[in-house]
């Protein structure tokens, strides 16, 4: 089990990478931050009692777990968010109707676009994610570097 940190917002999503290195968090507000999924939280919080305010401690808790800085791009909440099968790429969509993809191993995104609205989307393969869309219609990116 892990607990994260107070994030500052409440919380819309939650997932796990297939590997279970990765906790993906995302917010009402749009922000996507990645966790390491491995942190000994209930020991590393020992490791912050020197911290003197709360305001610190959180600060410091933050720092400890995040993997990385925020995934930016999207301003709205995200709809759907999956990894993909090897957990190297992270899609997420939003109601801004944009869709991106970040790559875990190199960091950064590598893909953005923009749609009409997205319902859901999904890896089908390691490098080909499939986008449905609230038309009915679907589409398959392939992932390339």
């Amino acid at each position: 089990m892990i607990t994260l940190p107070d994030l500052g917002a409440l919380t819309k999503r939650l997932l796990y990478s297939p590997d279970d290195q990765f906790l993906m968090t995302s917010t009402i507000s749009g922000r996507v931050q990645l966790w390491n999924a491995n942190t000994d939280l209930s020991q590393s919080s020992t490791d912050l009692k020197d911290q003197t305010t709360s305001s610190e401690l959180r600060n410091a808790a933050t720092d400890l777990y995040k993997v990385s800085t925020d995934l930016e791009g999207h301003s709205t909440p995200i709809k759907d968010a999956a990894f993909s099968p090897d957990s190297r790429f992270l899609a997420t969509a939003a109601v801004e109707m944009a869709v991106h993809v970040w790559d875990m191993t190199a960091g950064g995104r590598v893909y953005a676009a923009w749609y009409g609205p997205v319902n859901c989307l999904g890896f089908v393969a390691n490098d080909l994610l499939v986008v449905g869309e609230a038309t009915g219609n679907k589409r398959y990116l392939k992932i390339t570097q």
